[in-house]
Formats: C-alpha cells, sequence, structure tokens
C-alpha cells in the first residue's frame, strides 16, 4: 500500500498481479476506501473470485500492459478453498527466466 498526492487531493492504492486458470495475467489496483476494505483479505499466493471491477486502459506511466482492473466499493471478493478444484487450475507464478547476456537484446518493458 501507498500513498499520493496529486491534484485532485491525497490518498491511497495498492495493486495485485492477477493470474487466471489459463495463465493470463492482469494488474489490479485498488484505491482510497476500498484500500481499507480489502488490504487485509487479499494474500499472495491464494486464489480467489473477483467480480464487478472495471477493466480500463492501463496508464503507460505506470503499466507496460494494455489493459488493468480497478476495483470499486461493488467489487466482491470471495477466496476459493484450496481443496476447490477451480483452485488447482490456478498457476502459482509466471516466469520466463533468460540468461542475463540476452537481457540486453529485449525490447523494453518486455
Amino acid at each position: 500500500m501507498r500513498t499520493y498526492k496529486n491534484a485532485r487531493g491525497e490518498g491511497k492504492l495498492f495493486s495485485i498481479e492477477l493470474v487466471d486458470s489459463e495463465g493470463g495475467e492482469i494488474k489490479g489496483t485498488f484505491f482510497n476506501d476500498v484500500v481499507d476494505k480489502f488490504y487485509d483479505i487479499v494474500n499472495e499466493g491464494d486464489v480467489y473470485l473477483f467480480s464487478k471491477g472495471q477493466i480500463k486502459t492501463a496508464n503507460k506511466q505506470y503499466s507496460s500492459a494494455n489493459y488493468e482492473i480497478t476495483f470499486d466499493k461493488a467489487t466482491t471478493i470471495e477466496p476459493v478453498d484450496s481443496d476447490d478444484p477451480t483452485a488447482i487450475n490456478i498457476p502459482r507464478a509466471n516466469y520466463n527466466f533468460r540468461k542475463i547476456q540476452h537481457i540486453e537484446l529485449l525490447s523494453v518493458n518486455t
């Protein structure tokens, strides 16, 4: 969680990286009152069902992705029991390891 200050005032936010059962990834962001509602609920590595977020074009100043989800007061987050078959199909981490000498050959933000 971090705080920010801009022309509209002060606030707080936190972001998470979400992975679905097919390995697709998207960033999710929570602002202000929604931070208070969900910050202590979401834990890294656990599986959840999310609903009622807004998919938006990502701000390239803060993200290399094309889209992200902004969660709001209508959002619901339900934990999925780790014994549930749905949870078993979620990859725990996605890595694309490269040798250090090949990193300079990659495009920026890859």
